[in-house]
This record gives C-alpha cells, structure tokens and sequence, in this order.
C-alpha cells in the first residue's frame, strides 16, 4: 500500500499513533472508512500504538516512527500530521508546509520546536523520502476526531439521532482540552475557524471566585484566565491536589465546583461567539465524572435570562440566552468526550484532506 495516512498525537501524558488508509476513492473529508495497517490491544475504537511521553519531543517522535516502521514500510506513507501544544508560529497550524512551535509556551521542551522540520528530517534519515506534512494544535485534532466518530455512528445508525441530525456536516463544534494546559478549537461546516493567529480559547478571561482572584498558574499575563484557573497545573501549584486526585474528587467538593463553575463561563462565552451544536470538554480533568453535570448546572444559571424576560419565563417559553432551551436539551448540548484517543483519529482525517489536495491548504 502506498497510500498510507499516519498521526501522531502528542498528548501531556503520552504519544499516540495510527496508521491507516481511506477505503474507497477519494471518499469525502470527515466521511472516510479507514482500514487500519496496525493492531492495538487497547479497547480503543482507534487501533493504534501508544507509549509515555519523556522530556524530548524528538525522541517520542522517532521512537514512535521506529513504531510505524515495524508495522509498514514508512516510504509508503504519502501524509502525516501530528498534533501538539501550541500555539504554532504565526498561527500556522494545520494549513501550510510549516509547524515550529512559539517560543515561551507552557512546556519548555515545546517551546520554539520546529515540529514540521523534524519529522521531515526524521523521515529524510529512516525512509529517505518526506511525505506531505501538517501540524495541528491538539484541541483542532480532538475536534475532528470527535466529529467524524458523531458523523460516523450516524451514518452507521441510518436514524434520526436525538441531537443535531439535521445539521449532519454544516454544524458547529466547539471543543475545550482541559489537561495540563486548557486549549479550544471549533470546527465549522467541516472547517477549522481560524483568524490572522491562533485563536487562544484557553486563556479567555473568567469572572474569579473571590480566593481566586490574585492567582494565576498560567504566566502569560496579569489577568485571571480560564488556563490558570482549572488546569493540572493550577490544581497542583495552587490546592496540592495531583493529577489522579482531580479525577477522583467528589461532585461536592469546592475543587470540583470551581472547576465546573470556570467551565460553564467557557461554554456561555463560545455560545455567544459561535452559537455552536454542541460544546465537548475532553482530557484528564473530565475524567472526574461529577464535572460534566455541575457544568451544565452553572451553564444555566449563568445564561438565564431571568433579568430581562421574566414575562416569557413565566409563560414557559425560552429561559436561556440565546433561546437554546426551545431547541436544545442540556445534556446534548454540553457533552464530555466520549473517545480519548479521538485525537489521533482527527490526526488521519487531516492526512487525508491533505493527500487529497496534495498542495498548501488555505481555508481561511
């Protein structure tokens, strides 16, 4: 096969990768069947290989094709695209032949890494070939791993499913990462939204609790931000509570409001900017089972519009700005994510569309 599609997905924690081509020809963007070139002994609905990431993103990266290369040959790979922390240089992610990383990011091992150059120097050096090459920011990864896997099932259901069915490919998800940094992404009509720079959802400014309000994990600025507020850094550096304890707080704990509580301020904030589908939070964080519910509890409270028609509330009609109680259930529209390998599979989605161009992608 020499039409391979590979990504590689670097998450906080660990590397995930796949490798697979599209069945049939030239299926569309989002709709592809894959068949996959490795096994994975995982539960995933992705086959794919995964390992812990170490301090040196070069190293996960060609261990991980040194991975690939055990399974295929690693010239018969046409595309890759990996996904990362970010934000990229010049806000450069996805759509061209460029993936450094900007200096002064959260990780000082990401920070001014030039991903695009090393995977195509670590390609030149194993397979003495460079296939098409495009680096996206972890959360825009999510978003369209999460999206094909909500198209796929609908397509493999052939029914009405209860939320959004009529929007099936010109709907609009928004997606929150909250893991050791917190980053956003939003996918439209099939598009990735993009502006002159990254768009930088993880540092939207929030309303601080009062014992909040001096305190900010995140160091890229005075103001309190979603980031230095619920993060894994935030949780560890400002409570002492680690990793593993965040998913394991009860829904009554303070912790577990508060991260809730900045979250549903997230959601209201994307509602009003880009009146989306459906909202996803994903990674670590939302592991903790008590969080999803709490948010959509908040969400209300905060989009209520009981200052301004009382009248209408009264009468039963919408309570919630901008009217989406008429036409959206709570539960639908605030949702956690339901496959977290989703990443390396919007990874492969992206190799495909880029394949299939086969020149710079510009959407913007």
């Amino acid at each position: 096969m020499s039409d391979l599609l590979a990504g590689i997905f670097f998450a906080d924690d660990q590397v995930i990768g796949s490798i697979g081509r599209p069945k049939g020809r030239n299926p569309r963007f989002l709709d592809a069947d894959f068949e996959y070139s490795i096994k994975s002994s995982s539960n995933s609905k992705i086959p794919n290989i995964k390992f812990q990431s170490s301090s040196s993103p070069y190293n996960d990266l060609t261990r991980m094709l040194e991975e690939f290369a055990a399974n295929v040959p690693l010239k018969n790979v046409q595309a890759i695209t990996t996904a990362s922390l970010g934000p990229f240089d010049r806000g450069n992610s996805g759509f061209s032949n460029s993936g450094k990383i900007a200096l002064g990011t959260r990780s000082t091992h990401w920070s001014d890494f030039n991903l695009h150059l090393k995977v195509s120097k670590a390609f030149q050096a194993m397979a003495d070939s460079t296939p098409h090459i495009r680096c996206l920011v972890d959360a825009e990864a999510m978003v369209l791993g999460e999206h094909y896997l909500y198209r796929k099932d609908y397509r493999d259901r052939q029914a009405k499913p209860i939320h959004g069915s009529h929007l099936i490919g010109e709907d609009t998800v928004a997606y929150l990462l909250c893991d050791e940094g917190v980053g956003g992404a939003v996918l439209r009509n099939g598009r990735l939204i993009k502006g002159d720079a990254a768009i930088e959802i993880g540092h939207m400014p929030i309303h601080s609790i009062v014992d909040d309000f001096n305190y900010n994990s995140c160091g890229a600025h005075s103001y309190p931000c979603l980031e230095g507020a619920i993060s894994l850094k935030a949780m560890r550096e400002r409570w002492g509570i680690s990793d593993n304890e965040v998913a394991s707080l009860p829904g009554s704990s303070p912790h577990t409001k508060r991260i809730a509580f900045y979250l549903a301020q997230a959601a209201v904030q994307i509602t009003l900017f880009y009146s989306p589908t459906v909202i996803i939070f994903g990674g670590r964080i939302m592991d903790n089972l008590h969080i999803i519910p709490r948010i959509r509890g908040y969400y209300e409270q905060l989009a209520r519009n009981q200052r301004t028609e009382p009248d209408k509330i009264a009468k039963g009609r919408s309570a919630l700005y901008p009217h989406y109680q008429d036409g959206y259930d709570p539960v639908q529209f605030l949702q956690s994510w339901t496959e977290r390998d989703a990443g390396v599979l919007g990874c492969l989605c992206w190799s495909q569309l880029t394949m299939n161009s086969g020149e710079i992608l510009n959407w913007r």
